[in-house]
């Protein structure tokens, strides 16, 4: 080796330099390389290489070791330099380790895991805390848990990242998953997205979330329980719980969130099997849900109407009132290997008054007291011309909203028949829109989901059980039925009738409800069939408001049909027999075309038909808008 004084600048023998083991960047890029070394070529090294000597003299003697300018010394070789021009400082193992990490991280082209391998050596090898590492190198202590995070990744997955083939994001989200198993089937799915192609970063993340990830808040079993799975300990204090973390799941901050659905499920059976054999010891009765009488006991699944005084609240119970408010289990009810508590009726009656979803006998009383001291007026004729009003729109409404329930069903039937999109997409897309804020029509298409009448966790679990079987046809209906059903295209409240029993076209919800008009055409469903298949007679405008004990609205009550034989004269377009017009009120855009073209009402196929009127005091359907009328 050449006499050099550190520190020192001098020429070396490239015979006599040595690379550093502990360089985070293994790997460069030979393009680049290939640029370097033709440029030394022409211009010669012009900045010399940081070395120091060798740390081991005794097997590597008169060497010196780089401690930065890797890139530089192999493009040198690569231009055929037999010596190097380079700066001597005599610095140790640790200030060695940082100073290279520092150098390279300020580098682009480092690759993040060669930097986290750095990261973890100065934990490991030289006790350095996260806090010391990130105000070396200036950078967040949350950046350096998520860099050391990806040496948690498979090696399968590091060469994937180290290739370029799954992005560093991308990468980072798959390491923290616990399980290495997991981790790999992970990466499998997210490299083989939507047509062979990889998923993005935002289409990865949304996918673990919805496949690998589980909120804790709607667990059935205690955080804290320690016993259900000891090998894994409470939630409360397991690593695979996003809050425990909050450094590594910054994302996810504020939410218990489980990162490992495989012991999640376990703990979540073991409960299920423990209380059964639990209530069974106690005596407690383990039956069958048919078994139940539902006049004596209830469960978290009741509706509010089956209780007393609960004033017009709908849906199961369980959904308003926290299980810590209800009272002690009597039984418990076999639900495929689920434990389902079940109460006593009056006990029920009692925590719903408690908590304010019932009235209680003392309030209802005292309600009907302030009545009878207070008696009602009898209306006015203009309130029982209101009232004649207001459930003739209600009726109306109603007809339409059947009427929309129908036409949507041509519309999905139609979709189902068409080819579908990707299938994994589709599937991902539709979970995770049930998990925010879209929803299932189920009470508008009861037969068509078999789970609506679960609720909670079994509601989530029936669904996906369902999307992961359904084809991607029926996949592509139920996105439509989340958007139809965020929308309110439906449902006609009596509120959206006029006074002429007609939609109002101004009002901005109907204006929106165009939209699910021109679906109904593009889907070439026929709605004036529809229509008719729904349609009755009008009302009487002299008719009197239904008794109290009459018909439901929407629905009418049998009476002597008076038919009559009426002509009414129809109009078709000449050369495609599907444009028709009665003859009266507004004219169809076709015709209105036909007639600007020169033509007149005389060029019309004029056609008689027969058409039967039944029962007068049966309600007519609300006129066509936003659906063109049954007539035009």
């Amino acid at each position: 080796m050449n006499a050099i004084v550190e520190p020192a600048f001098g020429v070396v023998d490239l015979s006599l330099v040595r690379e550093s083991h502990t360089n985070p960047r293994q790997r460069f890029d030979p393009i680049k390389l290939q640029e370097l070394s033709d440029s030394i070529k022409t211009k010669g090294l012009c900045q010399p290489i940081l070395v120091r000597p060798h740390p081991d003299p005794e097997n590597h003697p008169q060497c010196v070791e780089i401690i930065s300018g890797a890139r530089r010394y192999r493009a040198s070789q690569m231009a055929g330099l037999q010596s190097i021009y380079v700066m001597v400082k005599d610095m140790g193992d640790e200030d060695v380790i940082e100073l290279q990490l520092i150098e390279n991280i300020q580098r682009e082209d480092v690759h993040p895991i060669e930097e986290a391998e750095g990261y973890d050596r100065l934990m490991k090898q030289f006790h350095h805390t996260a806090d010391q590492i990130a105000k070396s190198v200036s950078k967040s202590r949350t950046y350096i848990y998520n860099t050391i995070k990806l040496l948690a990744l498979p090696q399968a997955a590091r060469e994937a990242c180290l290739d370029g083939k799954l992005d560093v994001s991308t990468a980072q989200l798959i390491a923290r998953m616990p399980i290495a198993a997991l981790q790999i089937q992970a990466m499998e799915e997210i490299m083989d997205g939507d047509d062979g192609k990889p998923m993005s970063y935002r289409e990865a993340k949304s996918w673990l979330k919805n496949r690998y990830t589980l909120d804790l808040s709607g667990v059935v079993f205690p955080l804290m329980d320690a016993t259900l799975v000891p090998s894994a300990g409470s939630c409360s204090e397991c690593v695979k719980c996003t809050s425990n973390q909050p450094e590594l799941y910054a994302d996810m901050a504020g939410a218990d969130i489980c990162t490992d659905p495989d012991c999640l499920d376990s703990k979540t059976r073991t409960y299920h099997l423990r209380t059964l054999e639990e209530a069974e010891e106690k005596g407690l009765p383990v039956m069958e849900p048919r078994e139940l009488d539902k006049e004596q006991f209830a469960t978290r699944n009741t509706p509010f109407q089956n209780f007393s005084r609960s004033n017009g609240k709908w849906g199961p119970i369980g959904e308003q009132i926290a299980a810590e408010n209800l009272p002690e289990p009597v039984g418990y009810l076999r639900v495929d290997d689920r434990a389902v508590p079940y109460y006593e009726k009056t006990a029920v009656q009692l925590a719903l008054e408690k908590a304010g979803l019932c009235d209680s006998i003392e309030k209802h009383n005292a309600q009907i007291q302030d009545k009878l001291k207070n008696p009602v007026r009898p209306p006015t004729e203009s309130q029982l011309r209101g009232a004649k009003q207001s459930e003739l729109k209600e009726a109306a409404a109603n007809l339409e909203s059947r009427i929309r329930v129908a036409a949507y069903r041509k519309v999905r039937e139609e979709c189902i028949q068409e080819e579908g999109l990707s299938i994994s997409m589709l599937r991902a897309l539709v979970k995770h829109m049930h998990r925010g804020d879209y929803y299932l029509p189920t009470s508008d298409l009861p037969d068509v989901y078999p789970f609506a009448d679960k609720f909670g966790t079994s509601f989530l679990e029936a669904f996906e059980s369902f999307v992961d079987e359904a084809s991607a046809a029926e996949i592509e209906a139920i996105l439509m039925d989340m958007l139809v059903d965020a929308s309110n295209y439906l449902v006609v409240i009596p509120e959206d009738i006029n006074n002429d029993l007609e939609l109002m076209a101004e009002d901005e919800d109907c204006k929106n409800a165009a939209l699910f008009n021109e679906l109904i055409s593009a889907a070439r469903v026929d709605v004036n069939q529809i229509r008719a298949d729904f349609t009755e007679p009008d009302v009487q405008e002299d008719s009197e408001p239904p008794a109290a004990d009459s018909a439901p609205p929407g629905e009418v009550e049998p009476s002597a049909p008076q038919t009559a034989t009426t002509g009414k004269a129809t109009y078709h377009h000449p050369d495609d027999t599907t444009l028709t017009w009665s003859g009266k009120g507004r004219q169809p855009k076709w015709l209105k075309v036909f007639l600007d073209s020169g033509k007149t009402i005389e060029d019309l196929v004029k056609v008689e038909s027969a058409v039967a009127t039944a029962d007068t005091t049966k309600l007519k359907p609300v006129p066509g808008w936003p659906f063109p009328r049954a007539k035009d």
